[in-house]
């Protein structure tokens, strides 16, 4: 079932790529039928809302899938909306893509119950709420390729934190017309007030991105900031090498917040909690403490071989083919 609220207004500003200078960018909001299962196997099915961003001007356009993240607070989940996202999306719809920004179960608009909660810490059911994530963008994905203005045989997932782990389940499942997945800051169970760098199960995350390894035939990227305090700078090395040596493709890149001169404002060992460490010193513009949305410039995007389209260790890029 779909239910359509659509407007539609220049934005000459997303245009600075690849736009025709008459060209409308069109945000429509749709809701697609989705079927999920929680941590403890309950089934739900519900509508989830789904943000459109894209150019009218293209006939046949790639999709790409922009997943947000999660937040252990309550008021935050359901504060989530598509607005916060939508310079990054109008930036991919510059660069040629159809943008899908879905809200999912138990976050803003689309509501209902905490689906992706994984449990306590020393259990974390860190497969099923990812695959209740995936199973979302599945059904976003397979609505996507229904369309009349969508190349259903080109293809990108990405997304931050939660949604970037997401990223790396649906590389897993080689789902046809997805060529490529990438993962800002993807991880489970950060603790970043009260346990900066030490996240909830970090073996049993390990042990999820190895699987996805073990099944994931197309190219991914990672990219995490070194002072990132969810995950910090050697964990998500360790889950980029499990997938990778169980024969994921993958790049890996780093973002450091400190260039050579500047104070490392990363928070340390012992101490009262890493926003008492941080008391007085400014945060670093780089720094991720917060799972705010991602702000993806340009500059950043074209100075990653896999998004431009050259040749990386991982294997051959894929992503010109997805936007010619």
């Amino acid at each position: 079932m779909l239910k359509h609220v659509t407007w539609a207004a220049p934005i000459l500003a997303a245009c600075t790529y690849a736009c025709p200078l008459d060209a409308k960018a069109v945000e429509e909001t749709i809701e697609v039928s989705v079927e999920v299962a929680d941590a403890r196997g309950q089934i739900l099915r519900q509508p989830i809302k789904v943000t459109i961003f894209r150019d009218d001007s293209r006939l046949r356009a790639p999709f790409l899938i922009l997943n947000h993240g999660r937040s252990n607070d309550a008021a935050k989940r359901l504060s989530v909306r598509a607005s916060q996202f939508a310079a990054n999306a109008r930036y991919f719809v510059s660069k040629g893509y159809a943008v899908f920004f879905p809200v999912r179960v138990g976050y803003g608009a689309t509501g209902g119950p905490d689906i992706e909660n994984s449990g306590p810490c020393a259990a974390k059911a860190y497969r099923r709420v990812y695959e209740a994530g995936a199973r979302q963008s599945i059904a976003v994905i397979e609505h996507a390729k229904s369309l009349p203005y969508i190349d259903p045989t080109r293809g990108v997932v990405l997304g931050q934190s939660f949604g970037g782990t997401n990223a790396i389940t649906l590389a897993a499942k080689n789902i046809p017309g997805v060529l490529a997945a990438v993962n800002f800051a993807g991880g489970g169970g950060g603790r970043p007030d009260t346990h900066p760098e030490q996240p909830c199960g970090i073996d049993r995350m390990t042990d999820l991105f190895a699987s996805y390894g073990a099944t994931a035939r197309i190219p991914t990227l990672w990219l995490y900031s070194d002072n990132d305090r969810y995950w910090g700078p050697s964990i998500p090395r360790a889950w980029h090498k499990a997938f990778t040596d169980r024969g994921g493709i993958g790049e890996r890149r780093r973002d450091d917040p400190n260039p050579a001169g500047a104070p490392d404002r990363r928070p340390r060992s012992g101490g009262t909690g890493a926003r008492s460490r941080a008391a007085g010193a400014r945060t670093p513009r780089r720094e991720v403490p917060s799972r705010g949305p991602v702000h993806v410039s340009p500059q950043r995007v074209q100075n990653i071989p896999l998004l431009r389209g050259t040749k990386t260790r991982g294997g051959p890029a894929r992503f010109r083919t997805c936007v010619k």
